[in-house]
C-alpha cells in the first residue's frame, strides 16, 4: 500500500520503465557415473565421482539423469541424501540406471513427495506409513514448523542492494524462533537476525540465499532463493539477456497467478529447460525521480515478476535463431506436479502421520506443502482470513495445486492464489466475513485521472439469484471433538420471485451467526447492480496486484461515462493484465474489479436433533430395551433416491445412495456385512424367547452413516404358529429398533424387515446388529434369521 507521497509520485509524469530479463543459471556441484549394474526403481545410487565432491550437496537438490556427461535427456530426481560413494533419491521408475552419467545441480525445485505405507511386520493387521520413503512418525504433527518467508528470487546489478527480511514468517504453534540466514556470494556472509536489511553483490554470477528457521520446539524449515547478478552495458561480459520481448503479462485469482510469452531474438540464446526461474526486474522513473513502487515484498519493488518457465512451452525457430517461451507463477508449476492423495485427522495427541494437532485450516495446508511437496522450499506462503478447526483434511490423487485450492475453494470460498513476485497467498473468501466491505485496506481510490478512455461496466438489470443455500460444519477442536451441522437460506423462507437458486455446502465455521451472514453476502455479491468494473489505467501503477485481496475505493462520476450514474464503492482485483513497449519504455496495466458488497444476514434452518421417523424404544420380544445414548445431531437433507437392488451372498440388499443437500461430488465409503444365525430343526416350545450378535463392527471414521439392516425370516412349521422377531442396531452408546415382524400363519412363511436409519456415529463406537424372536404359540420345526447389515458413510 503506498503512502499518500507516494502515490502523488505514481501519479506523476512522464513515466518510463526499463524492464531487465534474468534465467536463473545453477552450478554444478557434482558429476558422477553409475558405477555397477543397478535395477530400475532403485534408490540408493553407487556412484564413481567424476568431480565435484559430496560434501557440497544438500538434500533437495536436483540430480540429472543422462546418457552423456552433463545431459538430462534420461530423467530428472530429487536428492534425499549423499555420501561419498552412494546417493539417495527419491522413488523413482521407467528408466534403467546401468551406465548412466550423473549430474547435481545446486538447485531446488518444485517436486512432490511421495509417502510410503508398508505392512506392519509385528502385526497382519496394521500398516505403517512413511513421509518421503523413509521418515518415520515421531512428533512432527505435534510440533509442526513455520511458514519461512524470505521474499521474492531476485535479480539485479553489481552494487545493487537487496533487502532481506522474514517479515511474514509464522510458526503454527507459537512457538520461539531462531533465524540463520547465508549469503552466498553477498557483502556480508550470514545473518541470525530477523531483518539482516540490505545486502550487495559486487561480482556477476548466480547466487543462492538460504534462510533456516528454527522453533524453540525443535521444528526446523528451511528456504532457498535465488539471486543473479550482472554487469551493466556498455559491459560486454556477464550481461542480462539481451534482445528480448514480452507479450502482455496477465493473471488472474480464478487461474491462481500470472502467465506471459517470452521472445528472445539472439543468435546466442541461454541456456533454458522447463521449470528454470525467471525474474523479471525493472529500473522505474516518474517524472524525474528515480523509484520503484509496489509489490508485497518489502523494499523489493523493482522485483516485477519472478515464474518458471513452462512445462513443454520451449520452441527454438533455427531459421530465425529466435526463442520463444512461456513464464508462468510457481502455481502453474504445482498444477504439473501430482501428488498422492492424503488424509489427516485432529488430535489432541497425535501418534501417528495421520493425526494433527487440532487441525485447522493453515495446519492443513502446512503439513501437505512441506511432507508431501517441496513447494515451501521456493516460495513464500500467508493464510489470510479466519481460520476454523477442522475434523479432517483429505486430498484426492491430484495436482498440489489442486490440493490446497480446491480446500480453500470449498472449506473457506477462497482459493489459493501467487502474486507477481511469486508469494503464495491462501485467501479466504471475502463473503465469508462478517463485514466484507470493512474488512480490507483499502489500496487506492481510483478516479478519472487514473485511468484511459472509458472504464467497463457491467450492469444487472434484474436479480441473477433468487434464494442462496449454505451449510457446513462449525468443529469445536479436538479437545472437546463436538460439532454442529449448520444451514442457513437467504433471503430467508421464502426467495425472491426471480432468478436461479444455489446451494453452497461443506464450508468450515465458527458458528451459526457467521453462516447467516455468509448467505446474506453471496445473494448480495450474486446480484450486485455493477458487478465487474475494468479499467485501462493512465500509469505504472505496480502497487496493485492479484493477492493478497485488497480493496480498491472505485469513484466513478455521474459525468465521467456515458453511463451517466455515479458509482463510489469498494471493489477487490479479480484479474490483471500488464503491456509493456521496450522501445517507448512504458508498462501500462489494464485490470478487472469485482463487487466488495455487504448483505443481509440470511436466516437459520432448525435442523432436527433425530431422524425422521427415529427414536428409541422397546421390541416387542427378545428383551430390546433402546436407550438414545449421546448421539450427536446430524445433518438434515439427506435423501434416499433410486434405490438399486443387489445380491450379496445370496441375500437381498438395498443399496441406497446418498444425496445430501445435493451435494456432488460426495465423499462416500461403502462397506457390507452380512450375519447369518440358524437354529436347526427341533422343537420350539410356546414361550421361547432369543436373541443374538455376531462380529461387531468398529467405526472406523466420525462421520454421517446410512445405516440399512435387512432381515430375512424363513420359518419351517407343520402347525399354525405366532412369532415375533425384531431387527436393530447395537452400539457402545444404546440400541436403536429397526423394524419388527410379528406373523401368524401356518406351514412354511418368507418374511422379511427391511429398514435404514440415519445416523451420526462417532470414531472407535462398536456397532453391530441384533435380532430377536419369541415363539409364543405352537412349536416350529425350524426358525432361520439372516441378518445383513449395510452403511454408507458421507462426510461433509
Amino acid at each position: 500500500m503506498l503512502t499518500p507521497a507516494t502515490l502523488s509520485l505514481a501519479r506523476e509524469h512522464p513515466q518510463s520503465t526499463e524492464l531487465y530479463l534474468s534465467v536463473f543459471q545453477p552450478a554444478t556441484v557434482l558429476s558422477a557415473t553409475v558405477n555397477g549394474t543397478i535395477a530400475a526403481t532403485t534408490t540408493t545410487i553407487p556412484f564413481t565421482l567424476v568431480s565435484g565432491s559430496h560434501l557440497n550437496v544438500e538434500a533437495g537438490m536436483t540430480l540429472l539423469i543422462g546418457t552423456s556427461a552433463g545431459a538430462r535427456d534420461v530423467a530428472k530426481l530429487r536428492v534425499r541424501s549423499i555420501t561419498s560413494t552412494n546417493m539417495v533419491v527419491a522413488r523413482n521408475s521407467g528408466f534403467t540406471w546401468t551406465g548412466k552419467y550423473l549430474t547435481i545441480l545446486r538447485y531446488w525445485e518444485v517436486w512432490p513427495v511421495f509417502p510410503k505405507i508398508v505392512n506392519d511386520p509385528n502385526n497382519a493387521e496394521n500398516v505403517i506409513f512413511y513421509k518421503d520413503e523413509t521418515i518415520a512418525y515421531t512428533n512432527q504433527n505435534t510440533i509442526l514448523g513455520t511458514f519461512v518467508n524470505a521474499g521474492p528470487h531476485r535479480a539485479g546489478f553489481i552494487n545493487d542492494a537487496f533487502y532481506y527480511s522474514a517479515s511474514g514468517t509464522s510458526n503454527l504453534v507459537g512457538s520461539a524462533l531462531s533465524y540463520s540466514w547465508n549469503f552466498e556470494g553477498g557483502s556480508i556472509t550470514g545473518s541470525t537476525s530477523e531483518t539482516p536489511g540490505y545486502v550487495t553483490y559486487n561480482t556477476p554470477g548466480q547466487y543462492i540465499t538460504r534462510l533456516q528457521v528454527t522453533a524453540a520446539n525443535g521444528a526446523v524449515d528451511t528456504t532457498y532463493r535465488y539471486v543473479s547478478i550482472y554487469n551493466r552495458p556498455p559491459s560486454t561480459t556477464s550481461l542480462p539477456i539481451q534482445n528480448w520481448s514480452i507479450d502482455s503479462l496477465s493473471g488472474s485469482r480464478g487461474e491462481g497467478g500470472y502467465l506471459t510469452s517470452i521472445k528472445i531474438i539472439d543468435g546466442t540464446p541461454p541456456e533454458l529447460h522447463d521449470g528454470d526461474v525467471v525474474v523479471l526486474w525493472s529500473e522505474d522513473w516518474y517524472g524525474n525521480t528515480k523509484q520503484s513502487l509496489g509489490g508485497n515484498a518489502e523494499n523489493n519493488s523493482s522485483i516485477f515478476y519472478v515464474g518458471h518457465v513452462q512445462n513443454g512451452s520451449i520452441r527454438y525457430n533455427y531459421k530465425t535463431s529466435e526463442l520463444d517461451f512461456q513464464i508462468a507463477s510457481i502455481t502453474d508449476i504445482m498444477k504439473s506436479a501430482e501428488s498422492y492423495g492424503i488424509s489427516v485427522g485432529s488430535n489432541a495427541n497425535p501418534t501417528k502421520w495421520f493425526e494433527l494437532l487440532d487441525l485447522g485450516g493453515r495446519r492443513a495446508i502446512y503439513h501437505f506443502l512441506r511432507w508431501h511437496s517441496t513447494v515451501l522450499s521456493l516460495a513464500d506462503f500467508q493464510f489470510s482470513g479466519q481460520d476454523q478447526n477442522i475434523q479432517y483434511f483429505d486430498s484426492d490423487r491430484e495436482s498440489l495445486f489442486d490440493s490446497v485450492d480446491n480446500f480453500m475453494r470449498i472449506a473457506f470460498l477462497g482459493d489459493l492464489v501467487a502474486d507477481r513476485q511469486g508469494k503464495l497467498w491462501a485467501e479466504v473468501g471475502a463473503v465469508m466475513y462478517t463485514n466484507p466491505t470493512g474488512s480490507f485496506a483499502t489500496s487506492q481510490t481510483i478516479d478519472k485521472r487514473d485511468w484511459i478512455a472509458e472504464p467497463t461496466i457491467q450492469i444487472k438489470t434484474s436479480q441473477d439469484y433468487s434464494f442462496i443455500e449454505g451449510g457446513g460444519v462449525a468443529y469445536s477442536g479436538s479437545t472437546t471433538g463436538t460439532f454442529n451441522a449448520l444451514i442457513s437460506q437467504a433471503p430467508g423462507d421464502v426467495p425472491l420471485y426471480r432468478g436461479k437458486t444455489e446451494s453452497i455446502l461443506e464450508l468450515k465455521l465458527s458458528g451459526q451467526s457467521q453462516l447467516n451472514d455468509i448467505t446474506g453476502n453471496i445473494l448480495a455479491l450474486r446480484n450486485a447492480k455493477y458487478p465487474t468494473i475494468g479499467f485501462s489505467l493512465a500509469g505504472n501503477f505496480r502497487q496493485f496486484d492479484i493477492a493478497p485481496i485488497t480493496a480498491v475505493d472505485v469513484n466513478i462520476a455521474s459525468s465521467d461515462t456515458n453511463l451517466g450514474s455515479a458509482i463510489h464503492a469498494p471493489y477487490i482485483i479479480e484479474s490483471m493484465s500488464w503491456s509493456y513497449s521496450s522501445a517507448n519504455k512504458v508498462m501500462l496495466p489494464t485490470m478487472e474489479l469485482g463487487a466488495l458488497v455487504n448483505g443481509t444476514a440470511g436466516e437459520t434452518v432448525t435442523i432436527p436433533d433425530i431422524p425422521e421417523g427415529g427414536g428409541f424404544t422397546e421390541f416387542g420380544g427378545g428383551g430390546f430395551n433402546f436407550n438414545p445414548g449421546a448421539f450427536p445431531p446430524f445433518l438434515s437433507g439427506i435423501a434416499n433416491t433410486n434405490p438399486s437392488m443387489g445380491q450379496w451372498n445370496g441375500t437381498k440388499s438395498v443399496v441406497v445412495p446418498i444425496l445430501v443437500q445435493n451435494w456432488t461430488p460426495l465423499s462416500m465409503d461403502t462397506e457390507d456385512f452380512n450375519y447369518l444365525t440358524t437354529w436347526a430343526s427341533g422343537t420350539f416350545t410356546p414361550g421361547q424367547t432369543g436373541s443374538g450378535y455376531d462380529n461387531p463392527l468398529v467405526v472406523p471414521y466420525t462421520g454421517i452413516y446410512l445405516v440399512q439392516v435387512n432381515m430375512a425370516v424363513d420359518v419351517t412349521s407343520n402347525a399354525p404358529y405366532y412369532i415375533g422377531v425384531g431387527a436393530g442396531l447395537a452400539a457402545t452408546v444404546g440400541e436403536l429398533q429397526f423394524g419388527t415382524i410379528s406373523y401368524y400363519g401356518a406351514n412354511n412363511v418368507d418374511v422379511a424387515i427391511e429398514a435404514s436409519k440415519r445416523l451420526v456415529l462417532t470414531a472407535g463406537q462398536i456397532i453391530f446388529p441384533k435380532y430377536s424372536y419369541s415363539n409364543i404359540s405352537f412349536s416350529l420345526a425350524s426358525l432361520n434369521i439372516t441378518t445383513f447389515l449395510q452403511y454408507l458413510r458421507a462426510y461433509p
